[in-house]
């Protein structure tokens, strides 16, 4: 039997799909199970073991070997266009395809969680189910169902190996993750200075290149706060690779981080995951199951007559002021 997933992006989403996997490996153990993917997130699932083989979607020779590939299944965890031209390209095969639930968050968006939260059947109703949950319910066709064992993330000893090296006997710290894929989805740069000053605990900062400028930035505001204390500020941020960042999360005592794809990260390696909430809401689905051992701890701003603003993000705050964040109490 052969099997394959259809997922795209991004690398939360992503992270959020592993239970598919272990639960099609588990259930049908002797079946090859395939994954399809952009090229540039083929390295969020490597060294899952639940995947047999990793399909590039944008590359032309991948795709030429793929098409010849029969399948006796496809699972389609997209639902988008690319998505239907994978189901197209086997026409015949059986295939399922999540709910994405579209309709509940564009509500959320439109009325704003203060109107709605205001009424508990209404917030109830219209709270989107989990993503992972909506990823499992479709193997309900091979009577598959929830095992609650959390994501699954690998990270390499090449990783580890690497990380240790730039720790440099650094042990006994929180990780803070500065990325993420929109700016009011970013905690800002003076409520990242009130985190570590009271958190009396070593910090190492990562993030993507972009987010390079805002960590030294915040290096230097709290090198004078820290001195004395004996405690440190690594700042790794734009210095590395997607495992390797997952593996100063896997090192650190706890994370804190916003709605990014290094929270679904942090909660498969069964971490203590501190999540500010910024433009997104919770009643979005997005939340992660946790691992046995792992714990999530919540920080939003209540109220606010413009939040959600989105139910993705803005690389600017529509209304100018970025309440939703400004305002956190952390």
């Amino acid at each position: 039997m052969r099997i394959l997933v259809v997922r795209f992006s991004s690398i939360g989403d992503i992270v959020l799909t592993t239970p598919v996997f272990r639960l099609l490996k588990t259930h049908f153990p002797e079946a090859e199970i395939h994954w399809v993917t952009k090229a540039s997130f083929t390295s969020v699932l490597e060294g899952n073991p639940y995947i047999d083989r990793t399909w590039k979607w944008d590359d032309d020779q991948d795709r030429k070997v793929l098409r010849g590939t029969s399948f006796d299944f496809v699972v389609d965890l997209q639902k988008n266009a690319r998505s239907r031209q994978v189901k197209w390209m086997f026409f015949g095969t059986p295939h399922v395809t999540i709910s994405k639930q579209n309709f509940k968050k564009i509500l959320w968006v439109l009325f704003k969680q203060h109107r709605i939260r205001k009424w508990p059947w209404l917030s109830k109703t219209l709270t989107t189910r989990s993503f992972t949950d909506r990823c499992i319910d479709v193997l309900g066709v091979f009577g598959i169902s929830n095992d609650h064992k959390g994501l699954d993330f690998s990270v390499d000893s090449t990783s580890e190996d690497e990380v240790v090296t730039k720790l440099n006997g650094l042990n006994k710290f929180a990780c803070l993750s500065m990325g993420g894929s929109f700016f009011t989805k970013r905690l800002p740069l003076q409520k990242w200075h009130q985190l570590v000053v009271g958190l009396n605990s070593h910090v190492v900062l990562i993030g993507g290149k972009s987010d390079a400028e805002q960590a030294t930035k915040l290096q230097n505001m709290i090198h004078s706060d820290l001195q004395g204390h004996g405690f440190q500020v690594l700042n790794l941020v734009g210095e590395l690779n997607l495992k390797e960042s997952a593996a100063v999360i896997q090192f650190s005592n706890a994370v804190y981080t916003g709605d990014t794809g290094m929270l679904h990260i942090s909660a498969a390696l069964g971490k203590e995951v501190n999540l500010f909430w910024g433009n997104t809401i919770p009643e979005f689905g997005m939340e992660p199951p946790l691992k046995l051992g792992g714990k999530l701890m919540q920080f939003e701003v209540e109220g606010l007559n413009c939040r959600p603003c989105s139910k993705l993000g803005f690389d600017a705050c529509p209304k100018g002021h970025f309440s939703c964040m400004n305002n956190l109490q952390i």
